[in-house]
């Protein structure tokens, strides 16, 4: 089957292998400066971690940027831009930690089409000159469409595909080469929902980071638009889901590592009815205080207080802390005569990593262990967080020493 590969504006970005920390640019040259772009980016886990609407500006230029989190996943990132007035489509992929590789792709141009009057397209990227099988299923009957493919020597096309003999439905695509395999699902005629939406999100509250699952119910074979608000009631993510045949809403999304502390909503809409729900974030760097060297003085007579906590550390906040100002002295070479304390103490994740069960997990003083109540994973938090969690039912691990 032909695979054409042709598009009406170009992507590039900063570079094309990044490490941790750094900033990841995508930029954008159209012909047309009226339009908009959706970008859209997944981890190497397929997992989506990043979407925007860039504008083209009066030059016809748009660009977006990604800081890449100090835990990003080594291997290919895919970013995929769509373009709103035309629906073409182009992804390019960049490497975290290694050299990109051109995985095994397919993305549709829109989740649903009109019946009789759309014709389907898909982007499909993989190995330059090397042939790949599409199979499109219904999953309501047993009929099956399948497709030879040849990728031309740029890796990447646009399959194009006559809808005239698609019923009303939801499909599943799936593309396999001599090694992979990926899906995909489109649907075909689906009508915006008069019935009544419910959803809520697995829990009502998460760390930035944390990946999100919303649930509900609704007619079946419902198309949505799911929208999601920081605090500041921006739009941070947008996206399209599907209620199976049984109206039952299933879909997820992962908060970034550097999502704003408060209270956020998703919502669900298939005009003209909605539903939303709320649900707190808590920022990891919000945990990450800073490390007393000493305890408080009030605590401990012998400790001279305000100014004197030391040679390497300064009084803030109640308690010494280490200096960190470009004048300060080497903290190490401080020591004191008081009870043994244990500073400087490794992140619960490493613990978690190093073997360490959740609840014997230490914590920096001034910090207090919590397990989260769906998935058992311990956090080190402040005691205003900590109040705020218990009464949501989160654990406190009590210390055993």
């Amino acid at each position: 089957m032909d695979c054409k590969y042709e598009s009406d504006f170009i992507i590039s970005t900063n570079k094309l292998e990044f490490i941790p920390d750094e900033t990841f640019v995508l930029d954008v040259k159209t012909i047309q400066n009226d339009t908009s772009f959706e970008v859209i980016l997944n981890n190497p886990k397929g997992q989506e971690v990043f979407a925007d609407v860039i504008d083209a500006d009066r030059n016809s230029d748009a660009q977006a940027r990604f800081h890449i989190p100090d835990d990003a996943y080594n291997g290919t990132w895919s970013m995929f831009v769509t373009a709103d007035s035309t629906h073409n489509q182009e992804v390019i992929f960049f490497g975290v930690g290694e050299s990109p590789k051109t995985p095994l792709t397919v993305k549709p141009s829109s989740v649903n089409y009109q019946y009789k009057k759309d014709d389907a397209s898909f982007l499909i990227a993989g190995e330059p000159l090397t042939d790949v099988q599409m199979m499109i299923m219904n999953p309501y009957d047993d009929g099956k469409h399948i497709y030879i493919i040849q990728l031309p020597i740029e890796g990447k096309c646009t399959f194009t595909l006559d809808l005239e003999d698609y019923n009303v439905g939801v499909y599943d695509v799936k593309i396999t080469d001599h090694v992979d395999a990926v899906t995909a699902v489109f649907t075909v005629g689906l009508q915006p929902s008069r019935g009544i939406i419910a959803i809520e999100t697995s829990s009502d509250s998460y760390f930035s980071g944390d990946r999100v699952l919303v649930l509900g119910d609704t007619v079946p074979d419902t198309r949505l638009i799911v929208e999601v608000f920081d605090p500041f009631e921006n739009i941070v993510n947008l996206f399209s889901v599907t209620s199976d045949k049984n109206g039952v809403i299933n879909t997820s999304f992962y908060l970034s590592s550097d999502a704003k502390e408060g209270t956020w909503k998703v919502k669900a809409t298939s005009s003209p009815n909605f539903d939303s729900f709320e649900f707190d974030v808590i920022s990891e760097s919000f945990t990450e205080q800073h490390e007393p060297l000493v305890p408080e003085p009030d605590d401990h007579p012998h400790l001279e207080t305000e100014p004197f906590c030391g040679e390497g550390t300064i009084y803030t906040e109640g308690i010494c802390v280490v200096d960190k100002t470009e004048n300060s002295t080497n903290p190490s070479s401080y020591s004191w005569e008081g009870p043994p304390y244990v500073h400087d103490v490794e992140s619960p994740l490493k613990q978690i990593k190093s073997g360490i069960e959740p609840w014997d997990v230490k914590c920096n003083d001034g910090l207090t262990l919590l397990i989260h109540p769906s998935v058992d994973k311990p956090y080190c938090v402040t005691a205003d967080t900590t109040v705020k969690l218990l009464e949501r039912h989160w654990s406190l691990v009590v210390s055993r020493g």
